[in-house]
């Protein structure tokens, strides 16, 4: 009877890890970028979606949140690199342009200079 019972729960067990890992769980706490590449390019010039969330200071270095990640001056995102991080905005370089972006921006304010 008690081998009958464990051999029951064992195989209960056994296909409820199996019926788990088909679903492909996902912590729904984590940020969309972990899901895979969020990064969008405007087709009008190619250059990436990028959308500056947050601006802090930790140890007098400077960091910005942009599409989830955090960065800080010379890092790479989505292709672009950031060349300063202001208290105001983030100054990033992508295919000979600068581009700044502002904290709460609307996508018409993005400034590109070359």
């Amino acid at each position: 009877m008690f081998i009958k019972l464990m051999l029951r729960w064992g195989l209960c067990l056994l296909s409820a890890v199996i019926s788990g890992q088909s679903l492909a769980l996902t912590d729904p706490t984590r940020p969309p970028a972990h899901h895979g590449d969020t990064t969008q390019k405007t087709p009008a010039n190619n250059i990436p979606t990028l959308t500056l969330q947050m601006i802090l200071q930790k140890n007098q270095i400077a960091y910005a949140i942009i599409n989830n990640t955090m960065v800080k001056k010379g890092d790479w995102i989505a292709g672009t690199q950031v060349i300063q991080v202001k208290n105001d905005k983030v100054i990033v370089h992508h295919q000979g342009q600068n581009i700044q972006l502002f904290l709460l921006q609307n996508q018409d304010k993005i400034q590109i200079s070359r």
